[in-house]
């Protein structure tokens, strides 16, 4: 449970509304708060950073692009399944995406989803397979 004395809103200094000091329960509380709040987005902003640094241009731009503006849109299921994806070795991906190399079938609805988004957002680069 969340204490906020007087009203304050969520303390960054110790000092709640109206210079008022705050307890140390409370800044535990709001601490665990924030911590909750920022598991998720954590987990996403390092799904974008290994998408976007993957060693392989190619696949830079396309997972970069494709994380910076779909994961947030994927189920959980299917974001554990993308965390998978990254697992794997970059030559591996890139074959897939190009149709170069058969898809696994675990990633097959994943990586038409990618091909996808990035045909939808480029006009050149990687010619992927569809």
């Amino acid at each position: 449970m969340l204490l906020f004395p007087h009203g304050a809103g969520l303390p960054e200094t110790g000092v709640g509304g109206g210079g008022r000091p705050i307890s140390k329960a409370t800044q535990i509380d709001c601490k665990a708060w924030k911590t909750m709040e920022t598991d998720s987005d954590m987990r996403m902003r390092q799904l974008v950073l290994r998408s976007g640094r993957r060693g392989l241009r190619e696949l830079d731009l396309v997972l970069g692009q494709f994380a910076e503006r779909q994961l947030r849109r994927l189920p959980p299921e299917s974001l554990t399944l993308y965390e998978q994806l990254l697992d794997e070795e970059d030559t591996s991906i890139l074959d897939w995406i190009t149709g170069a190399q058969p898809r696994p079938a675990k990633y097959e609805e994943l990586i038409l989803r990618i091909v996808d988004a990035y045909q939808a957002t480029s006009e050149g680069g990687v010619r992927a397979a569809r």
